[in-house]
Order: structure tokens, then sequence, then C-alpha cells
């Protein structure tokens, strides 16, 4: 067996997704470059929005193994992906330009991940790796392009990503999670002049259920809050455990008086004078933005703090603004 016949066999049946493709495109860059030095090729790429797809289209796939044909959903080698920017999406042609860059600046391979689409449109998390043999890396005829799924990895990244913002009881937002997007709905709201109101609930007597029913009996007091407050405020709206009886719900583009309706509607769910074991009634702060004396998230939290112990103060089961 010759060594061109070992390696189109090690090629065919290897278990990595690869691609051979025609790189000579990038010659033609380095030509621009050369031409125009003055400007990088980074410069070139930002100032024509047409330049990385038709980089892309010209990168043209010359053969790929039986790994890379099932990974696209390609039937046979008679049904080809043609070129590269038909599996790439728009939102990661920037990291491919950085790439190329990398390349023409004498760099063997580059590595990166993106999500690339199947014949079908799918979307599959890969780790994508260009590198060029060394004899083609003056007029770039061939690389060697290798795709690695990915998926299942991203998809336990970000499994574990959610479970880290959730609070353990509730399953809402942990305190940390919850403060920090108040934090960026409260950017939005300054950079897009909008209404923004928070609605800070505090469960009424709740160390009395604990003390007279037991943790496991306060503990699903909580759940069910929990689940009653979600349920009766939008899709839009973003709701945490902010302490250990008390849950902070942030309301974009909503002037406080609605949110005071808002607040109206979740305490009737939660109605005074229940005899049932372990029932709860609320004492509910708001405020809203724009507001002078709220210039950050720290400022907010500490208003409606303040509002809702006002409504502490008031008797409980009630509403204060502020």
């Amino acid at each position: 067996m010759s060594e061109h016949e070992r390696l189109r066999i090690l090629f065919e049946y290897s278990s990595a997704a690869i691609w051979e493709a025609d790189f000579s495109t990038l010659r033609h860059l380095r030509k621009m470059v050369e031409d125009t030095p003055q400007i990088s090729l980074r410069k070139h790429f930002k100032e024509n929005s047409l330049l990385a797809p038709e980089t892309l289209r010209a990168i043209k796939v010359l053969d790929a193994n039986r790994a890379a044909l099932q990974l696209f959903g390609v039937k046979n080698k008679q049904e080809p992906i043609q070129d590269l920017g038909m599996v790439v999406r728009q939102e990661d042609w920037d990291i491919l330009v950085d790439g190329f860059v990398n390349l023409l600046e004498g760099k063997d391979y580059f590595e990166a991940e993106i999500k690339v689409k199947t014949v079908t449109g799918r979307g599959i998390d890969v780790c994508l790796r260009v590198c060029i043999p060394q004899e083609y890396q003056g007029d770039f005829a061939r690389g060697i392009v290798t795709f690695q799924d990915i998926s299942l990895q991203k998809l336990q990244e970000k499994n574990l990503r959610i479970l880290t913002q959730l609070d353990g009881l509730t399953r809402l937002y942990n305190q940390v999670t919850i403060r920090e997007r108040l934090d960026e709905e409260l950017s939005r709201a300054k950079r897009y002049h909008l209404t923004l109101s928070c609605i800070l609930i505090d469960l009424d007597n709740f160390k009395r259920i604990n003390d007279s029913f037991g943790h496991q009996k306060g503990n699903e007091v909580l759940r069910q809050a929990a689940m009653r407050i979600k349920t009766h405020l939008r899709e839009v709206d973003i709701v945490g455990r902010y302490g250990g009886d008390e849950f902070l719900c942030i309301l974009p583009e909503t002037p406080k008086e609605n949110a005071r309706i808002a607040a109206e509607r979740i305490r009737s769910f939660f109605p005074a004078g229940n005899e049932t074991p372990g029932q709860v009634t609320l004492s509910i702060g708001i405020s809203g933005y724009p507001d002078d004396e709220v210039k950050s998230g720290q400022d907010f939290i500490a208003k409606i703090d303040k509002a809702m112990y006002m409504a502490k103060e008031a008797g409980r089961d009630t509403i204060r603004i502020l």
C-alpha cells in the first residue's frame, strides 16, 4: 500500500469530521494588503461588509470524509457542501476573519468555537480547526478543516451556568443573579430612556411558620409563594429570591403606577384572614426609574427596601411606593 493510499484511508475513515478545502482566496487577500499597506487586513474586513461572506464562499470544499458528511447531514459525496460560507453563521464571521488574518501572518493553524449549519438548517456547536500544510503556505491551495462536535459539552455548560444562577429551593434567580439583572436593566433604561420598576415582596410573619410548623413546611410555603409571584407577572418580568423570605421583581419598561397594579394582583392571591396553616400575607415596596435618587442598582434596592418596611410599619399586608 502506497503512502498516498494509506493517508486516503485514514482521511476517509477517521472518526473526526474533516474537509480538504481550497484556501487560495487568502492569497488574493494578502495581495490586496500588499497593494495598500497603509490599511490592515482587519480594517479591510471592517470597512467592506461583503468581504467576509465573499471570502467564506470562495473557500471551496474539495473533499469531505464520511464523518463530515454525517455531521452536516449530507447523504453522499455527490451532494457535497460547496463552500465554507454555506455552513457558517453571520454571527461567527468576525471569529473566522481573525483566524484568516492569523494564517496570513504566518500561523500554521487556528481554532475557534462556532456554530455551524447542517443542510437542513440545524445548528451544531463545533470546535473548528483550520490548518494549512507547510507545502501550501505559499499559495494556500490546500487546507485541512476539522470539526469536533461539542454540542453536548455546550449543553452541559449551559445547564451548569443556569444551575449556578438559580436558587436551589424556589428555582428563581438567586440573589447574585437578580442583582446582576437589575444592574443590566437599569443600564438599559438609562441608555434608551425607558421606565423601569422594582417590587420587593416580604412574606409577613414567616418566622412564625417555621417555628410553628417546622422548616419543611416553611420551605413549601416559599416554593408556593415563588410560583404564585412568577405566575402573576409577565414573561418579560424578572423574579428572584432576594433573601430568606424576600422576593425581588424587576419590571422592564413599566412605570411604578403600573407596577402597583401588578403588585396588587400578586397580593390578592395571598388573602388576609385565611386560616389555612402556613398561609401568609405580603408586605410590598415599590419604586421606579426615572428617579433622581436612583443612580445604581444599590440605590434601587435601598429605595424599595425602605418602601417595604413602610408597608410593614403600616400593619403589613399592604403596599407602599417611593
